[in-house]
């Protein structure tokens, strides 16, 4: 599983790419900022690189559920009790609707359940999601986390303000600039995590 998580994020990775090639055809070759029509290419290009990152994440969530400690299994609701993810005191009874499962089948059906609520809107919960599945936040995961935070924060404000910029006074544009170098920053960051988790799985 632990390769096909890799190449799934691999080609997810690939329509990020495609998109910027996309911006590079249909964008002028004038200097300066360019037209929001053409850098609305850009902008989807992060929606999808930061759903390429958590897609990724929750994929591991769900190939390292039978092996999280009973302390992070605190964090996860029963499978059918939850319906956001938060982890819900439940009744004797409930296990009723799971009685033909073992309790390892019950485990990870609950994990692979909340993977599929999960979402990351801070790097904290990103940290949160590789201590869930036994790795360590590294030197070089630190080191990045802040780059991951920015792509979070504009991935809000691409998806629940249309990148609005609302800063007041002349020559303002209304729309947040985004460049390629952007692109590619978050690309970077997100590629030396994952090259740390890698080996970290190897090492395990």
């Amino acid at each position: 599983m632990q390769d096909d998580i890799f190449t799934n994020y691999d080609r997810n990775i690939k329509r990020v790419k495609n998109l910027v090639q996309v911006y590079d055809v249909i964008s002028s070759s004038k200097s300066g900022r360019k037209k929001v029509v053409e850098s609305d290419i850009l902008r989807s290009a992060t929606v999808l690189l930061h759903s390429s990152f958590e897609d990724f994440l929750r994929s591991v969530l769900v190939w390292k559920a039978d092996s999280i400690k009973k302390e992070e299994l605190d964090k996860i609701p029963l499978k059918g009790i939850s319906n956001n993810g938060r982890p819900l005191k439940f009744l004797l009874g409930a296990l009723k609707d799971h009685e033909e499962s073992t309790v390892k089948e019950l485990i990870i059906a609950s994990v692979i359940e909340y993977s599929r609520f999960k979402s990351f809107s801070n790097i904290g919960e990103v940290k949160q999601a590789i201590n869930l599945c036994g790795f360590q936040i590294t030197e070089d995961i630190e080191k990045y986390s802040s780059t991951i935070q920015k792509l979070i924060q504009r991935r809000h404000k691409i998806v629940h303000e249309a990148d609005r910029y609302d800063k007041p006074g002349s020559g303002n544009h209304r729309i947040r600039s985004i460049s390629k170098k952007n692109i590619n920053n978050w690309m970077t960051a997100i590629d030396m995590i994952l090259r740390e988790l890698l080996k970290q799985m190897r090492s395990s």
